[in-house]
Order: structure tokens, then sequence, then C-alpha cells
């Protein structure tokens, strides 16, 4: 429940930052298209400032040579010409709907139909038109029919440049209003584009990546504390195990001092032969049962009193002969053979717990082979280390109790106590040995310890 939860408490607390995030990526990706749209806002209104002030710098030009009466049919289309030569102006026309028409620039087929002020943004051509009213719009020297290089009705349509259209007008056609058009390219207007929305790349990148480094810091601080906190939790409940521990420890102490006393009373009506034979036989039940009592409080003690190893440079060999020449009387006892194969190494290890986690696995073997069959012992040189390796020919360990073999008070035989191997897996943990173990139901059990810190040389 407690696990729960914690991580019911981790989860929201790091869904704020996540909300948070995800609220400023979507402010900073509004801002982003916000920044571009202003962008291309600005580079169209350039685009429109750009061409009123060519069509009114026109309009000034043409009002003042109109005023002056010096404006002839060639000066006309050599203004237009002019302004076409400036970068930037793609063309320029100028045309007085039913009477003439200039041209001057690229061809303008797109600007037909136009009336009034407006503009219109192309592919390649900004185009902006606006209406004039020219004082005293027929031109001389040749404004009547027949003067200019063409007949008809000039309309504006595909006018080329140096084109001019004449026709015949009257005093009442020659003046009116003029229609001037003036188109711009939009070389300028997507480089300005191009360069905003880099611009806006970076400033989103720039963003990104300290909104990334925001929450990773945010994100990193609340995982230090939930860390901090799982430790904090884990020493208080290794503390209050601790006590547990001791004060179980305390209780097999106590209790073993009485049961010590019970076996005693229980030895002497054992041995008094004045008493009658079945009162002896039930007294001495109740040693065995105490000797068995005694020994699952020693083993309970060993496992509870746990203390770090108390390393030494050792003769690991002759301590392997030792243990198995005084279990080998109990092996002969039961029928099993015991074979045993130790090189002489040194080992860096803890003299008392080595032989303690050889005992408790030849125990098991012991208890778990059967009459006219063999364990064998092997201490040896291994590619990472020495290896210490016991097999035993018995009936295999059942694969339920294979996965918790070395959790306390797990045994797979009967009158086991679950704590040897228990023990045996505090002390290789507490040495960092690794524990490998194989078996196959009635086809026997291997277990073998890795990992052990050897001496180059032989045993003195």
């Amino acid at each position: 429940m407690c696990a729960v939860d914690f991580k019911t408490r981790t989860m929201r607390a790091y869904l704020a930052p996540l909300t948070a995030g995800l609220v400023l990526l979507a402010l900073l990706l509004v801002w982003a298209a916000n920044e571009r749209h202003q962008a291309q806002m600005a580079a169209f209104e350039a685009l429109r400032e750009e061409s009123f002030a060519v069509s009114a710098a026109l309009e000034g030009s043409l009002q003042v040579g109109i005023r002056r009466g010096r404006f002839m049919q060639e000066r006309f289309q050599a203004l237009l010409d002019n302004v076409v030569t400036t970068a930037g102006i793609r063309f320029v026309s100028l045309q007085q709907p039913g009477a003439w028409s200039f041209a001057a620039g690229e061809p303008a087929e797109a600007i037909g139909g136009l009336a009034g002020e407006g503009q219109r943004l192309d592919e390649n051509v900004f185009v902006y038109w606006r209406t004039l009213r020219l004082q005293e719009a027929g031109l001389g020297h040749g404004a009547g029919p027949g003067s200019g290089p063409g007949m008809g009705q000039g309309q504006g349509h595909g006018l080329r440049r140096g084109e001019v259209r004449w026709a015949e007008q009257t005093d009442g056609e020659a003046k009116g209003e003029q229609l001037l058009v003036v188109g711009l390219s939009t070389d300028r207007y997507r480089r300005a584009l191009d360069q905003a929305r880099r611009r806006v790349w970076i400033l989103l990148g720039v963003g990104l990546l300290a909104l990334l480094g925001t929450l990773g810091a945010w994100f990193a601080t609340l995982r230090s504390r939930a860390l901090t906190q799982r430790l904090q939790q884990a020493q208080a409940r290794a503390a209050h195990l601790e006590e547990q521990s001791l004060a179980a420890a305390g209780l097999a102490h106590e209790t073993r001092n009485p049961l010590n006393v019970v076996r005693g009373l229980a030895q002497r009506l054992a041995e008094d032969r004045s008493l009658p034979a079945a009162t002896r036989e039930r007294a001495e039940a109740i040693v065995e049962e105490a000797d068995r009592a005694t020994a699952r409080l020693s083993d309970f003690l060993a496992y509870a009193r746990s203390r770090p190893p108390k390393l030494e440079n050792v003769d690991a060999g002759a301590l392997v002969r030792r243990v198995v020449d005084l279990f080998r009387p109990d092996c002969e006892a039961a029928g099993v053979r015991l074979d045993v194969q130790a090189e002489p190494l040194r080992l860096r290890v803890d003299p008392e717990q080595f032989q303690q986690v050889l005992l408790n696995v030849l125990l098991n073997a012991q208890a778990a082979t059967p009459a006219g069959r063999s364990i064998a012992v092997r201490l040896a040189r291994g590619d990472a280390g020495a290896m210490l390796e016991v097999r035993d020919e018995g009936r295999g360990i059942p694969e339920e109790i294979r996965a918790h073999l070395f959790r306390p008070y797990v045994s797979g035989r009967a009158g086991g106590h679950g704590l040897g191997l228990a023990i045996v897996k505090r002390i290789a943990d507490a040495h960092g040995w690794r524990i490998d173990v194989e078996s196959r139901p009635g086809a026997g059990t291997r277990v073998v310890f890795g990992g052990l810190a050897a001496e180059e040389g032989s045993a003195s």
C-alpha cells in the first residue's frame, strides 16, 4: 500500500512539470506561427509601400512634364524605360482606356481587367495598380491618330517593352482617368520571408532547448528527491528490521537457556535405569527434540546476527579438505560416497564463514542423495578467479522451490527449516561471490560459487 501511494505521489509530482512544459510548448508554437505571420505581413507591406512610392514618383514626373508642355511620346516612353531599369521593378504600364497605352519591362499579360486601386501577390511578381487623373492627359506631337508605331484601341493587354498603342481620341477622351500598374519582383519579399523563417526556427530551437533543459533539471530534481525519500524509507525499514532481528535473536538466545535445562533433565531421566523403559524412551525423545530445536535456534541466531566477513589470506584447499573430513563419517553412515578435489589455492576469505558455506551446502546435498550415490567437492582456478563446486547425484530441486531457494524458511526436504541456504546466500553476497545452481529432478544438483579472489602460487 505504501509503495502504491509512493508511486501515485511520484506520478503526480511529474505530472505538474509535464503539463507546464506542454503549455509552454504550445505557447512557443503559437508565438512562432505569429512571428512568421508578422514577418510575412511586414514583407508584404514593404512591397506595397515600394510600389506606391514608384507610382507616386511616376505620377509626379508626369504631372510636371504635362504642366510644362514638354511630354512627347518619346519622352513618355523613355521615362517608363528608365523606371524599369531600377532593381526590383519588373514592369510599368500606364493607360487611358479607349485612348492610349504605354508599357515598359517584362511581359505583363496579367494586368488586364484592373480598375481602381489594389494589389496582388503572384508567384514571382507583386502587382500594384491605382487610378491617376493627369492634367491635360493628351500627349503632344503626334498624339492623334496614325502617329505611333501601331493603331487600334489600346486596352493594356499583352504589352511588351517599348510598345505604345495609340487610339483615335477626342478632346473628351483625352481628359479622364488613367490606370498606372507597377510590377515588382518578389525576390526581396521571399528573401525576407526566408530570413524570418530561419530566425523563427533558430529562436524556436533555442526556446525548445531551454524548455527541455528546464524540464530535465526539474525532472532530475524530482527524481533526486524521490530517490532520497526511497533511501530514507529503506533506511527506516532496515533499522526496523535490524531492531526486529536483534529482538528475535535475543528471544532465541533466552529460549535456548531453559531449553538446555529441559534437555539436561530429560537426559538424566533417560539414563536412570531405575525408571521404566517407556519413561526412558520418552525422555530420549525429549532430548532429540531439544537437540533439533537447539540446532534451529543456532541457525536462526547465525542468520539474524550476521556479521561482515573478516577477510584473511588462507589456504582454501586445506579448509575444504578439513570440512570434507569432518563430514565424511555422516556420509558413510548414510551410504553416500564423498569425493574431494581441492587445488592448493590461497583465497582472501573469512575462514569461518567459508567453512560454514561449504558445510551447509554439503548438508543439503547429503540429505537429497540416496544411498549408493555420490557427492563431489571441487576447488579449482577458473576464468574469473577461483571456483568452489559441490555436485550431488540426488533427487534434484523442484522448479517451484528453485526460484526461492535462498530465501529464509524455504526448504525442499522434510525436516528442513530453510535457513541453511539463506545463510549461504548472505555470506556469498558479503564476499562478492556469484552463485549458480543447476538442477533437474532425478538428475542431481550442481552448486557453483564463482568469483573467489585467488592468489597465484600454491599454499604454504
